[in-house]
């Protein structure tokens, strides 16, 4: 048995638009009924700082 992956990334200046895409692209995706669908929106957490300790999100 084989199996494919795709990994498809693409940035967004908001979650809405991100959101709008993902639906579109997984639309297409789920006209093929045998193919599983495992995707997420996601966002870019980096560095470390005492006023964020938790990462603060990359700002181009």
């Amino acid at each position: 048995m084989y199996k494919m992956i795709i990994h498809v990334t693409q940035e967004f200046d908001n979650v809405r638009s991100c959101e709008e895409f993902y639906h579109e692209i997984t639309g297409e995706l789920r006209q093929h009924p045998d193919i599983h669908i495992n995707g997420q929106i996601v966002t870019k957490l980096v560095g470390y700082s005492p006023e964020n300790p938790e990462g603060h999100e990359v700002n181009p």
